[in-house]
């Protein structure tokens, strides 16, 4: 039987005509997978250390920002009734800024009452449970006064108030 050695061209491929010469391609395969790996490896270790330096120098601004805007709000909560025209309005003006409250709540769910507020919730309220058996706590939130008025245990709603600063000309909100 006769070798032959048969050197094609493949799809804009090389094929190797030899087993060494598959072999070296194999080793060739694997240097570059090593390089780019490497190059993968040094690039997510220089964004972390990026990401580390940008940490550290954003740090203590974002305290002195935190300080600020507690100072804001204290000064607006001491004002409110003036800056909120004696409560007409949930907004106010302090030259630079809008400053708003705005009142939400939120519903928690006592996790040993669950299933019990499931199969509750069901028949009267079917959208306030999903297909997976859980509840729906946005759709709790938007029937609040349904729900309080079941008198369902295990469910209870959580007043509070957001404060928040808005820069005039900015669409940028912070509270």
């Amino acid at each position: 039987m006769v070798k032959r050695k048969i050197k094609t061209v493949s799809l804009g491929v090389k094929v190797p005509a030899t087993m060494q010469a598959a072999s070296s391609l194999a080793l060739d395969l694997q240097s570059k997978s090593n390089i780019i790996e490497k190059a993968r490896l040094d690039c997510e270790q220089r964004i972390s250390q990026e990401k580390s330096n940008l940490a550290e120098f954003v740090k203590p601004i974002e305290i002195e920002l935190n300080s600020i805007q507690d100072a804001l709000q204290l000064y607006c909560e001491a004002h409110r009734e003036d800056l909120t025209d004696k409560g007409k309005t949930q907004q106010g003006d302090i030259g630079s800024a809008t400053v708003k409250w705005r009142k939400t709540s939120k519903v928690s769910i006592k996790t040993k009452l669950q299933s019990a507020i499931i199969e509750t919730l069901k028949p009267i309220l079917p959208a306030a449970v999903t297909t997976k058996e859980t509840l729906n706590k946005d759709v709790l939130n938007v029937n609040r006064l349904f729900v309080e008025d079941q008198r369902i245990a295990g469910i209870v709603f959580k007043n509070y108030e957001t404060f928040t600063i808005e820069m005039k000309g900015s669409d940028n909100a912070k509270g």
